[in-house]
């Protein structure tokens, strides 16, 4: 499911595995990605903190560093997203208020 992009039944699987495997560190890695991908950012970084609690996360260093970058783009790209969409906001309404798009943005 994972590969298919079906991220939620990926979930479900992965919360399976991890029910009867709670220290299964793969598993773990691979729900932290199904979280990221669908933009769960702070579950995510819950589960990666988990997952260097284990004995075995240092084999995964790599991949948890990894991860953590990605999260922390993504929650950037949507912190700009966002800020971008409150500007544009701003600005039509002021125009639509008949105001100069000039002074509207400079207002902005």
């Amino acid at each position: 499911e994972y590969l298919r992009g079906n991220w939620f039944e990926a979930e479900a699987s992965v919360l399976q595995v991890l029910h009867q495997h709670p220290r299964d560190a793969e598993a773990m890695l691979l729900l932290v990605g199904i979280l990221r991908r669908t933009r769960r950012f702070q579950p995510a970084l819950r589960r990666l903190r988990q997952l260097e609690l284990l004995e075995t996360a240092a084999v995964w260093h790599f991949e948890i560093q990894r991860e953590k970058e990605w999260i922390a783009r993504a929650m950037a790209d949507d912190s700009k997203s966002l800020e971008s969409e409150l500007d544009n906001r701003a600005t039509d309404e002021f125009t639509e208020k008949g105001a100069d798009p000039d002074v509207a943005e400079a207002a902005v």
